[in-house]
């Protein structure tokens, strides 16, 4: 049961999530102040808007990394993200393996 302006957000962000967006892009798409759309967001999804555009961003570079045989650095632009580094830190982070093992691992021949 989302309202009308956070389910705005919600496809402006599912359509725009690979380029460089975030909370002020949404909000405005949601017709909110920032301050009132993070605060919106995280009451109505129970995730903050940063935390939800990044998992959006991993699940489709997790994809990519099964399913084509683009370079890493490649990957991690087409998923939205515009620091290589911060992108391989961050995997790693989430998945407990790097971009590179996580293709060696799950890669779908």
């Amino acid at each position: 049961n989302l309202s009308p302006s956070i389910r705005a957000a919600l496809d402006f962000v599912q359509n725009h999530y690979k380029e460089s967006i975030g909370l002020s892009e949404a909000a405005g798409e949601a017709g909110l102040n920032p301050a009132y759309f993070s605060y919106l967001f995280k009451q109505e999804l129970g995730t903050g808007f940063a935390a939800y555009l990044l998992n959006l961003r991993m699940e489709c570079a997790k994809t990519l990394l099964k399913n084509c045989n683009d370079k890493i650095k490649e990957v991690a632009s087409q998923s939205g993200f515009g620091d290589y580094h911060y992108f391989s830190k961050t995997f790693k982070k989430m998945t407990g393996l790097s971009p590179a093992d996580y293709r060696k691992k799950y890669y779908i021949h």
